[in-house]
């Protein structure tokens, strides 16, 4: 069975570091594991978005990470962008509701503080 999104939906994948808005008409999906996804929306509004972030903050990495935006991978930047957007669209703050998913431990064995945990605590 191949899931397809009706032809008046707009249908998004969002990568790592990614982050999308819309309205009632959109659809949008990721593939997680230690990486987090915040869904927000405003339902009175009919408008909400997904991020697709890496880890909470910069911390101590240094260089870049290819095509990735430098918002989008760190929390503490991809939340901001996502509600700033959500809010640009009509949403209002005190009706926000949210759902976070992922923030798995991908690597069996590492018992200290893992990328997921830390992103699951963020």
């Amino acid at each position: 069975m191949v899931d397809v999104a009706p032809p008046h939906v707009i249908d998004v994948f969002l990568g790592p570091g990614d982050f999308y808005f819309g309205d009632e008409q959109t659809r949008i999906r990721t593939l997680l594991g230690s990486c987090v996804a915040a869904c927000i929306r405003d339902r009175g509004a009919g408008v909400g978005g997904m991020n697709h972030f890496m880890l909470p903050d910069e911390g101590k990495l240094v260089g870049s990470h290819g095509n990735i935006s430098p918002g989008g991978r760190y929390g503490v930047h991809a939340m901001e962008l996502l509600i700033n957007q959500i809010l640009k669209l009509g949403g209002r703050r005190d009706r926000l509701e949210a759902k976070v998913f992922g923030g798995g431990n991908v690597l069996p064995g590492m018992t200290h503080s893992t990328v997921g945990q830390r992103n699951a605590e963020f």
